[in-house]
């Protein structure tokens, strides 16, 4: 004991030193642990980015794709319009000849209006 009591400067900065030696350590081993969790986040967050780019390229190809739908369906709409329209002309003729006064109203006069039109195509 009379050791202690005439070293204790001594004694108490190696226990100062014990003390910041230990905090040290700690904190490298949680400065590590920090490195550790940064580097897996990071590789989440690239794996992220990957896949939102991947998913706006597969929306962008769908969004192209529609758009390209829509064209071909305003095409297909058109041409039927266009067929509607000459469908509803031979219907007209055929009417007008089925309804035309006199000897003309005969079914006769509408086969020739079918004849007519069979031989336009």
């Amino acid at each position: 004991m009379p050791f202690l009591l005439a070293n204790w400067r001594i004694l108490g900065l190696l226990a100062i030193l014990l003390v910041a030696g230990a905090s040290v350590g700690v904190s490298r081993l949680q400065l590590a642990n920090c490195r550790a969790d940064f580097a897996q986040t990071k590789a989440n967050y690239d794996l992220l980015i990957e896949r939102v780019r991947q998913q706006n390229a597969a929306v962008e190809a769908l969004e192209q794709a529609g758009k390209e739908a829509a064209a071909r369906a305003a095409q297909e709409r058109a041409r039927a319009a266009a067929a509607i329209r000459i469908a509803n002309d031979k219907a007209g003729s055929l009417e007008r000849a089925l309804h035309a006064p006199g000897d003309a109203a005969t079914c006769d006069a509408a086969v020739v209006v079918v004849r007519g039109d069979l031989a336009a195509r």
